[in-house]
């Protein structure tokens, strides 16, 4: 039950600047594409499982307490730059789903190859970790362009990308220590 938790407490905060992403294009009233949705959900998945293939591969030749350390910087990193480039990355993802929404599929999904790294250094299944954190991306960036339609712009947005980017930051550093 641990784990589970852990999974999807990874998966929301992994993937917030998705929902702040389709907050944005909500708040515009542009509807994003099906296409896209699918295409970030499958594009994150893949990315997210073939990087936790990849770090479990990596895990044979680490010692053991450095695991935990390990994925724990890569939280802490994630978060760090979450943190920094959050109002950047929106007004970029607009950008480039204005141009082609294949590109923001590839550009949403590199963060998920740091939290595919990530999840499997600690030890989550490949396939179940790209499956959840694929699907949480395209419902991230759904659930955000609805709600971006119905609220409009608010005074609340601007906190949504430094609360993920904190809860990052306080997972990586509790995996860090090995608490």
């Amino acid at each position: 039950m641990e784990s589970l938790a852990a999974l999807f407490m990874l998966a929301v905060a992994s993937n917030v600047d998705n929902t702040g992403v389709g907050l944005v294009y909500g708040i515009r009233n542009k509807r994003i594409p099906y296409g896209a949705l699918w295409a970030v959900t499958i594009i994150g998945g893949i990315a997210s499982g073939v990087a936790a293939e990849g770090s479990i591969w990596l895990k044979q030749w680490l010692p053991p307490f450095l695991e935990s350390g390990i994925a724990g910087g890569i939280l802490i990193a994630i978060g760090i730059r979450s943190w920094n480039f959050s109002s950047i990355r929106s007004l970029y993802y607009q950008a480039l789903l204005e141009k082609e929404w294949w590109f923001l599929s590839v550009a949403l999904s590199l963060n998920n190859i740091g939290l595919g790294l990530t999840g499997g250094l600690l030890g989550f299944h490949p396939v179940i970790f790209g499956l959840s954190i694929g699907l949480t991306s395209g419902i991230a960036l759904w659930i955000g362009s609805r709600i971006g339609e119905k609220l409009g712009k608010t005074a609340w947005q601007q906190w949504i990308n430094p609360l993920s980017s904190l809860l990052l930051i306080g997972m990586g550093i509790y995996q860090f220590l090995g608490w």
